[in-house]
């Protein structure tokens, strides 16, 4: 049996020219060209009896073992290659390979490599594609079958049950109709039956054309008028020539600073501005810019108003007449002066008769309305305390004079006047001795015609004292307190026009009566600025 052994792999060991080892023989390496005949073999049977064969002695270079049928094989190599007469890990045939390996040719034999063969080879319903074990059920690149490559137009396609469906649409795509087989086929960017949408339609608009743009449904405007609501349903609905939200394009609003918008003709505008400001570079972009509230010598509370000649933009004009000479910018006529003494303005002295006098602003103010407050002395030392004196807002000029006596030196004169009166006329409203009145400066048969019945006040000249007065003009009515004490509001003063140049100031007046009239500390205020 040895024997035959022998014969079997020392031809393997000429063939691959290796050198090994079997206990009771040695071999050198062996020439691959050497024959049979060349070898010297000893078959003394007592050498052999003293070692016998041991298989397991095969060195890591020694041959496969020689085989016949795969009984003849084990292990690592339990097949029998029989052409070749060895015994291998495995064979094409009756593939023996682990699930998931195949049968390939190795070296001289066969060995088990990664990768299948046939579907045999594979796990479960796996199927072999190109050596690799794939799950046809959800592999997009072989969907069903091997090499059934998923590719659907505008779509990003997925396998889901060996069959290919749409995972997503590219971008302006959409799958209508749901069936896979034509992947996403609608353009929804342009199409007017699913626009931006699948059966989104662009409804039709009073005839006017229809169409689909970046998803958008969108009607055929001409001219001004636009769709800017995107909806075709009520056609061109804006006119962007003068519509302020949409003003020359939908979404141009018109928001002018200060002010309230206007659209003509495409182009934003100011219809008007908030009050106290005003547009004085008609420029619409930057509103209503100028802030009419402040003093500007070239806006003085109206674009456009510069003030010149020495004047000066303010909204308050003051004066103490704290001066031992005539103050600047006020005009003395008649009897009126100013006290060196004293320092203020004098009216009428105490012991002038039938004397009138004015003290006038010299320039004319325009006017609207006003806080006047000024201090007033109807002084103790006439014989009879006559007559009065009144605050005046006139348009006869700076040197104007009314009348003297009940008149208080503005009778005469065309405008209005609030009187402080000492003397009881009993004519044209007069009923005691002291009161004060709205009047018309025309006149009632001499004497102020009182546009109110008298207002009692306090006693004005039973004592040395400074009266102080506020007088204010807003909404056209007039009110009035004395020392504190308000004694009249709401009564509309005659011959009065708002927005119209005036001349302020104050008269007195004297008959037969006489005392001492004057005025000092004098604040005129207005809503806006105006050249003083």
């Amino acid at each position: 049996m040895l024997a035959v052994r022998r014969a079997l792999w020392l031809p393997l060991a000429l063939a691959c020219g290796c050198q090994f080892t079997v206990p009771g023989l040695s071999y050198d390496e062996f020439d691959a060209s050497a024959s049979s005949a060349d070898l010297s073999v000893s078959t003394d049977d007592a050498a052999l009896d003293q070692s016998p064969l041991d298989e397991t002695a095969v060195s890591l270079d020694a041959p496969p073992p020689a085989c016949t049928t795969d009984t003849d094989c084990s292990g690592g190599t339990p097949r029998c290659d029989v052409p070749k007469g060895f015994c291998v890990q495995c064979l094409p045939t009756n593939d023996n390979c682990a699930i998931g390996s195949r049968c390939e040719v190795v070296g001289v034999g066969f060995g088990c490599v990664g990768g299948c063969m046939s579907d045999a080879d594979c796990h479960g319903t796996q199927s072999c594609c190109n050596h690799m074990c794939i799950d046809t059920a959800v592999d997009g690149a072989n969907c069903g079958a091997c090499g059934k490559v998923c590719s659907l137009t505008h779509a990003i396609a997925s396998c889901s049950a060996g069959t290919c469906t749409v995972l997503s649409c590219v971008a302006g795509f959409a799958d209508c109709d749901h069936g896979a087989g034509n992947g996403c086929e609608v353009t929804i960017a342009s199409d007017t039956m699913n626009c931006g949408a699948c059966g989104k339609v662009c409804p039709s608009s009073g005839g006017l054309p229809v169409s689909c743009s970046a998803g958008v449904c969108s009607v055929g405007c001409t001219g001004a008028l636009k769709d800017c609501n995107m909806n075709p349903q009520d056609g061109c609905e804006v006119d962007t020539s003068s519509d302020v939200m949409n003003c020359g394009a939908c979404g141009v609003m018109c928001k002018p600073a200060h002010g309230t918008p206007a659209c003509s003709k495409g182009v934003c505008g100011i219809l008007v501005c908030d009050q106290g400001y005003g547009d004085c570079n008609n420029k619409a972009s930057d509103g209503c810019e100028t802030d009419l509230t402040k003093p500007d010598n070239k806006n003085c509370g109206a674009c456009g108003t510069v003030c010149g000649g020495g004047s000066a933009c303010n909204s308050t004009l003051t004066q103490d007449f704290k001066s031992s000479s005539p103050v600047s910018g006020w005009t003395y006529n008649g009897s009126a002066r100013q006290s060196a003494i004293f320092q203020v303005g004098v009216l009428t002295d105490t012991f002038a008769t039938n004397a009138a006098g004015t003290i006038i602003y010299s320039r004319p103010i325009l006017s609207d309305g006003f806080t006047l407050q000024f201090d007033a002395y109807l002084g103790l030392g006439g014989p009879n305390g006559g007559d009065g004196m009144a605050f005046m807002v006139e348009s006869d000029g700076a040197n104007a004079v009314g009348g003297s006596g009940s008149q208080l030196g503005v009778g005469g004169l065309h405008g209005f006047a609030v009187e402080l009166d000492t003397v009881n006329n009993m004519a044209c409203g007069d009923n005691d001795n002291n009161h004060v009145a709205v009047d018309d400066l025309r006149g009632c048969n001499g004497n102020l015609s009182h546009t109110t019945s008298n207002m009692p006040t306090g006693s004005l000249r039973s004592d040395t004292n400074w009266h102080p007065v506020v007088i204010t003009l807003s909404g056209g009515k007039l009110s009035m307190s004395v020392d504190g004490n308000m004694v009249f509001t709401g009564i509309a003063p005659p011959n009065f026009v708002s927005g119209t140049k005036y001349f302020y100031g104050f008269g007195g007046g004297t008959g037969s009566q006489t005392d001492s009239h004057s005025v000092r500390n004098v604040s005129l205020t207005f809503p806006t600025p105006r050249c003083f």
